[in-house]
């Protein structure tokens, strides 16, 4: 195997004092750093042996998957401190391991092997310690650490691994003369799939009244035992991360000590983010830095794009909103040159999962790495939005040959949200989960620069609440997805987003839970415009510039072969190439409203032309399900209205409600000087990032037109018994009302006039006091809606969850459309009666919480002398199901659509591409 060049390590020099007084400085038999160029593969290279004079022992990097054993940017912190020394030193890379499944004894992985005579030292006692962080699954048993002769697992002196005991994966360690017998006690060692970095050590301490071996865990003992003395061989070597003919470590090491000495927890090596001695053993810091993130650009990167298609080039954020600026709070530069990964990591880290907003000021943010959104303890987290200038002012951009999105067969996105760690169905390892609450990236474009194959855009992630807007993503180079939609995402809202290139411009995925989107445009894909795999899709005008198919649809997800719904609806799809057909389609579909143009053909399904022609009319498959003869096989095909469009207004009329007595820290009731904000004449009030305590009504008129609270909440006071202070809209023009929290209030909507509820989390149920009420949500979860005639609520991504008697929302002859509905909980989703009308795009009921003891479950949708179409999925993954689909009373006849309608299921659950009440 040729040999690379050897890599210069930061060496030692002999060891001068100690930090533990007068006694003699520990031997340190080797000390393997890890720290090689970035990027850089090991195989057959020599990692020097930084533990100084002649007490090295170097390894060689041996690898078995094509040269995998890689340095790697992931860092448990830029210094390291060496409390034997006093010194600090600064740490540049870690060491990336691969490994096979263990399997019949044996496996396959990259180890690092030390031979130079290390086992002939015979060290009576010992340390060895470390950081390391999984990457992957362990199934059995994998080698970390051990000491033992080649080609022969047994004997071994010593080892540290990782062990599968009833689903718990752990670490153990031990040593013997026969084939079987560790030391430890397993069940006691620490789990080693959690986030983030930490530090082991292995102690083995030689004691005349008997031995004793200690394991820890980031400073702490969490396992010992009373062994024999290792049996050690002249023919033993080291082997770090696997060894021959063994699974080994999936994940990083970094740092591997190896001292002839019984170390105690205050002389481990330590991480640091600062040079010299940290304040506490903060082990480990997981932020993923490093001191030099690439070579620095020689010049500045500026964006040449045309101006923004969907949405605004540039917004107003006003300096006083109480945001996270990254360039005055963290240091950021955005000058196109500067690499600001560290400041915007830190900038994460520090403001994930508080209902924070970073604001990125105009400019060009150069990134290397991908910016995960995790905490100081790295762990994924949400509760966190990004808030750019506009599409044409504020910029990420992915330079050029960024080490870890070289791969396509391992993407890597430039940004990733999470779901709160710990809870439901989250992920520690990839951030996917359904506790994604309150992530938003808003106003800002992404830019892939050239020479990364393996870039993805945005790996985005909200559930209950969550939108990314007015956002444009642009791949300059190969680059496998614009938008990523995959991770136990939704229900979230997708709204003024442009894709241009990629392989795929948005990937979609999974059966849970459901992903709206409204005024899309991808271009220049070199696959497929959007790629749905299983997924609820509720989509409304997209555009697509493309010769490959602007929509594939496959209802096929793991084992979910009949999984996925797609809704789409006044759409454009042109520049196709005749060879292809504009949308391919293998799950639920229905299409409505969609031009077609330079495709052979408008509709593949199941590789069949379905719709030949320029136009799609209303295309449903499979075929409407009714419950009546004569009712018709359409969708009600409300007319879409549109959110009223608040017009631009001078930055000298937006007003911080601060000005006027408003306290957000206070206890108080503000609800007074609230009102003087409003009446102030101002048209757009903002309220800074806060709490504001409303115990009485306020009410909204006069010349606002827009009221912003930047993830602020609306509150009630505090108590047993809370006071719900009101919000009653009289406007006498359009108004928006967005980004606030609600706990606990009232609102009412007592004028003629639209009223805009945009990024909702907790609304309350809303009463329409106005015979002529017009609501309009765009994002929001909340309570029950009730409409009667002459009232309209119009929404984009609701989620309700509340429980009965009443339906989550009762239209007793109004009118109610939704795109992209989501529900919990066993009760009726919509009851329509008296002539209402009511029309869902892309639903979603998923009853998980049950439908409560000793009660009959209900319909999911009741219709009485009423009109309604819906479009939906059924999930069930264990709370219960909701027997009857629909349940239709007609002139005084009632059937019911039972459980067994489902047209196309998996699992437990299904969908219907739609459902037609009669006339």
């Amino acid at each position: 195997m040729a040999m690379i060049p050897r890599i210069v390590c930061v060496m030692y020099l002999m060891f001068l004092g100690s930090s533990v007084g007068a006694q003699e400085v520990p031997t340190v038999l080797g000390w393997w750093r890890m720290d090689a160029e970035i990027g850089q593969r090991l195989t057959g290279a020599t990692i020097q042996d930084a533990s100084g004079g002649d007490r090295r022992h170097d390894a060689t990097g041996r690898s078995w998957n094509g040269g995998s054993l890689m340095a790697f940017h992931e860092l448990p912190g830029r210094y390291i401190y060496d409390p034997l020394t006093g010194k600090a030193y600064e740490n540049k890379s870690s060491l990336r391991f691969e490994s096979s499944a263990q399997q019949n004894g044996g496996g396959q992985s990259d180890f690092l092997e030390v031979d130079a005579g290390l086992g002939k030292r015979q060290p009576a006692s010992f340390t060895i310690e470390g950081f390391i962080r999984n990457e992957g699954g362990i199934d059995k048993w994998h080698d970390i650490i051990t000491m033992r002769e080649p080609g022969n697992p047994h004997p071994h002196a010593w080892s540290l691994s990782t062990e599968n005991l009833k689903g718990a994966k752990k670490l153990r360690f031990g040593g013997h003369k026969a084939p079987k017998g560790y030391w430890a006690s397993y069940e006691s060692n620490p789990s080693v799939t959690g986030p983030g970095w930490h530090h082991f050590a292995y102690v083995f301490e030689k004691k005349a009244d008997g031995n004793q071996a200690r394991l820890y865990w980031d400073g702490t003992l969490v396992t010992e035992a009373s062994p024999a003395t290792p049996a050690y061989t002249d023919a033993q070597r080291l082997y770090i991360g696997g060894s021959p003919g063994s699974a080994g470590w999936k994940g990083y090491l970094d740092e591997v000590r190896l001292t002839a000495a019984a170390l105690t927890p205050e002389q481990f090596l330590q991480a640091s983010d600062t040079p010299g001695k940290p304040e506490k053993p903060a082990t480990p810091i997981a932020l993923g830095l490093r001191k030099e993130p690439m070579k620095p650009l020689t010049k500045a990167y500026q964006p040449d794009l045309p101006a923004p298609i969907v949405g605004p080039a540039s917004v107003h954020v006003p300096d006083d909103a109480g945001l996270a600026n990254v360039k005055t709070n963290y240091g950021a530069k955005g000058d196109g040159m500067t690499d600001d990964t560290a400041a915007i990591k830190r900038a994460v880290a520090e403001n994930v999962g508080r209902h924070a907003t970073l604001y990125f000021p105009p400019g060009v943010y150069v990134v290397s790495e991908p910016i995960d959104w995790k905490n100081t303890k790295g762990e994924w987290n949400a509760f966190l939005a990004w808030q750019g200038a506009g599409m044409g002012q504020t910029y990420i951009y992915l330079r050029p040959g960024s080490v870890e999105f070289g791969a396509a067969e391992k993407p890597r996105a430039v940004t990733s949200s999470g779901s709160i760690p710990g809870m439901g169905g989250s992920n520690p390892v990839t951030g996917a989960g359904n506790r994604g609450h309150n992530n938003y990236i808003m106003d800002m474009t992404f830019i892939v620069g050239q020479d990364n194959p393996g870039a993805v855009g945005v790996d985005f992630n909200a559930s209950n609440t969550g939108a990314m807007e007015n956002v444009r993503i642009v791949a300059l180079d190969r680059a496998v997805d614009g938008l990523r939609l995959t991770r136990a995402v939704g229900c979230l809202l997708v709204k003024n987003v442009e894709i241009h290139g990629f392989d795929r411009g948005v990937r979609l995925g999974g059966d849970l839970y459901g992903s709206t989107l409204t005024n899309i445009h991808v271009q220049g894909q070199r696959e497929v415009g959007m790629l749905n795999e299983g997924h609820t899709v509720a989509l409304q005008r997209l555009t697509s510039v493309n010769t490959v198919p602007a929509i594939r649809s496959v209802g096929t997800t793991g084992h979910f072969t009949d999984a996925g719904l797609m809704v789409m609806i006044d759409s454009k799809l042109t520049g196709g190439d005749s060879k292809n057909a504009a949308i391919e389609n293998s799950a639920a579909i229905i299409v409505r409203n969609v031009s077609v143009e330079g495709y052979g053909s408008a509709i593949k399904q199941d590789e069949a032309v379905a719709v030949k022609g320029a136009s799609i009319g209303e295309y449903v498959w499979p075929k409407t399900a009714k419950l009546f003869d004569g009712s018709p096989s359409q969708t009600l095909n409300l007319p879409v209205v549109d959110p009223p469009a608040v017009p631009d207004v001078p930055v000298d009329q937006w007003v911080n409600v601060t000005k006027f007595g408003v306290d957000p820290s206070s206890k108080e009731d503000q609800s007074a000087a609230i009102q003087k904000a409003i009446d102030s004449g101002a048209k757009v009030l903002y309220f800074p990032r806060g709490g504001y305590r409303v115990f009485s009504t306020v009410v909204v008129r006069g010349n606002v037109q827009r009221i912003i609270g930047y993830q602020s909440w609306w509150l009630g006071s505090e108590g047993d018994a809370p006071t719900r202070g009101t919000l009653r809209f009289e406007n006498t023009g359009p108004l928006v009302f967005e980004r606030f929290n609600f706990r606990p209030a009232d609102l009412q909507v007592a004028t003629d006039q639209p009223v805009v509820l945009r990024h909702i989390m907790g609304l309350p149920e809303v009463k329409l006091i106005h015979d002529r009420a017009s609501v309009f949500s765009e994002n929001a979860v909340g309570q029950r809606i009730a409409l009667r005639e002459g009232q309209a609520w119009r929404a984009w991504q609701l989620n309700i969850e509340v429980g009965g008697p009443a339906a989550m929302v009762e239209n007793h002859g109004g009118t109610f459309w939704v795109l992209g509905y989501k529900t919990e909980k066993g009760n009726t989703v919509l009851r329509t009666t008296e002539g209402g009308k009511s029309e869902i795009l892309g639903g979603l009921w998923y009853p998980a919480q049950g439908f409560g003891k000793d009660k009959e479950p209900v319909p999911a949708m009741i219709v009485e002398d009423g009109k309604m179409s819906a479009s939906f999925s059924d999930m069930s993954k264990g709370g219960g199901t909701y027997q009857v689909l629909v349940q239709e009373t007609r002139d005084g006849r009632t059937e019911k659509l039972p459980r067994s309608s489902l047209q196309r299921k998996w699992g437990m659950s299904g969908s219907v591409s739609l459902y037609r009440s009669g006339e």
